[in-house]
């Protein structure tokens, strides 16, 4: 089948990572570079979308939905920083929210 590139997954587990060395080891540098990563992640996100539009964006979240949004909110709660927040809830695929929200459970039936 064809490839497909991951990067923000592989992210996902390296920011996680890092907020768990924070979070048990009071590990500053982790902190400083988690937040780091996500400054990075919210750029890219944006250009990304200002580049090819909401519905690039959606197809890049047919292949990279996971844990960005989750990592994202942790982070928000500890820093406040509303650009954690707002980069977190772009991160929401809507082939998975879009039906459910209009009360439609239609999970079993994506296309993968």
């Amino acid at each position: 089948g064809p490839y497909y590139s991951v990067p923000f997954y592989t992210l996902h587990k390296l920011m996680a990572g890092l907020l768990a060395q924070h979070e048990y080891a009071n590990n500053a540098l982790a902190f400083d570079m988690v937040k780091r990563m996500a400054a990075w992640v919210h750029a890219r996100v944006e250009q990304t979308i200002a580049s090819g539009g909401e519905a690039l964006w959606q197809k890049v979240l047919l292949t990279e939905w996971g844990g960005m949004n989750d990592v994202l909110l942790q982070l928000y709660s500890l820093t406040g920083d509303a650009s954690h927040l707002s980069t977190a809830r772009r991160f929401n695929g809507w082939v998975f929210t879009a039906p459910l929200a209009a009360g439609e459970d239609d999970l079993a039936n994506l296309p993968f």
